[in-house]
């Protein structure tokens, strides 16, 4: 898109349907790349400007679904929210004449429900126990760290793209 407002390249509409692109017009005020994680829209928004020697500016702007993502996190909050619960009624089970708490799974179980698209830096609490619950926090950690990574390697790609398609 130019800085009068042409639109010099429009894709559509994803294959998919996955999501609708944003219309954001020229972005005057923009000065270096952005990139906006919208969860209502389950997009990813990138927009880089370019100024060219003669004073005109453009921008491209891409987008791309983060509904995978969003799918891969909901099966991972399911999967250790289920795990959780069973090593809880088993550990509960166990240990019930000693009364043990089970406030660590509930902290785990929360914790993981709140890890999102938004917020992939956010990580469990590793308590040192050497118990099945302290290995279940390192490898959802594990996970989220390769996940965060993969959401990283997007918007890399994205900016990549974007900065490929200004030099055609």
């Amino acid at each position: 898109m130019s800085s009068n407002s042409d639109v010099l390249y429009e894709s559509g509409l994803p294959h998919d349907r996955s999501f609708d692109p944003p219309q954001l017009g020229f972005l005057r005020s923009l000065t270096a790349p952005a990139t906006e994680v919208s969860r209502e829209a389950h997009r990813l928004a990138f927009v880089r400007p370019y100024r060219l020697s003669n004073g005109d500016s453009y921008q491209i702007q891409m987008a791309a679904s983060t509904l995978p993502l969003e799918k891969s996190l909901e099966d991972c909050g399911r999967l250790a929210s289920s795990f959780c619960l069973c090593t809880g009624d088993l550990q509960r089970w166990r240990f019930s004449p000693r009364r043990r708490s089970l406030q660590p799974i509930r902290t785990v179980i929360a914790t993981a429900q709140r890890i999102h698209a938004g917020n992939l830096k956010e990580r469990l609490t590793e308590q040192p126990t050497g118990d099945e619950l302290q290995q279940l926090t390192r490898t959802l950690n594990q996970m989220f760290e390769r996940l965060d990574a993969s959401f990283r390697q997007m918007v890399r790609f994205t900016a990549d793209a974007s900065h490929e398609r200004g030099r055609l």
